[in-house]
């Protein structure tokens, strides 16, 4: 993608990037120092392919610009937006500053949107019903991207679509207990909530459920599809 930077006013620009393919899309780590990115109309017309940018902050803070929109991003906090419009990247929250870039394909993402649908920028993170997932998939994602299969990596990076796409679109609400990738993301945090709390005494469903964001019904139901039951 054609970007134009603007370095900080201080010599010196220590930086690093990682990059990891994952089907289509990809997986950018990138470490820096404070500094400005900007996506001119220019840089638009010079780019022959089109993506979403989903970034998970990891330290450091920093802003988002695009139409009339802005998202401030904290270290947990996931925010999107699209490469086929002007944006500016401000970070300048703090001395150490990293953040996890997702690159999505448009297609795979509007495939799975209503075709009225005119996209905004967005912190999906903030999503009362599937914040917390969508930021548990890209951590995991990030983290354990190396030791996974293709297969496993791509299945994940479509769930991670998937939940971003049920986020902004409301209407998909209505399905959303019988969505495959709510299931595989909502499994995923389920087992390292009960991993995490595996030796605290009198665990119950209720603070299981709490942790996760689900109600206990649906703890038992995900818990089924893995063969197991919920015996403290």
């Amino acid at each position: 993608m054609n970007l134009t930077p603007e370095p900080p006013s201080s010599k010196g620009f220590r930086a690093r990037v990682e990059s990891y393919r994952v089907g289509e899309g990809a997986i950018n780590r990138v470490l820096f120092p404070t500094h400005v990115v900007r996506r001119s109309l220019a840089d638009v017309a010079a780019s022959d392919r089109s993506c979403f940018y989903l970034n998970l902050k990891l330290a450091g803070g920093c802003r988002i610009r695009q139409a009339d929109h802005e998202l401030a991003l904290s270290p947990g906090r996931v925010g999107i937006f699209e490469s086929e419009k002007e944006f500016a990247l401000i970070h300048d929250g703090g001395p150490r500053l990293e953040v996890v870039s997702f690159l999505v394909p448009s297609q795979r993402l509007r495939e799975r949107l209503p075709s009225s649908f005119r996209f905004s920028a967005a912190c999906v993170s903030d999503d009362r019903l599937l914040g917390r997932l969508i930021v548990e998939t890209a951590r995991v994602l990030n983290a354990d991207i190396l030791q996974m299969s293709e297969e496993e990596s791509v299945r994940l990076f479509d769930v991670l679509i998937e939940l971003v796409a049920m986020s902004l679109s409301p209407r998909r609400y209505a399905n959303i207990t019988e969505a495959d990738g709510l299931a595989d993301a909502a499994t995923l945090r389920l087992k390292r909530a009960i991993y995490e709390r595996l030796r605290e005494p009198g665990l119950a469903v209720g603070d299981v459920a709490g942790a996760v964001g689900i109600s206990e019904r649906y703890v038992h139901k995900l818990l089924q599809r893995l063969g197991l039951t919920f015996n403290m």
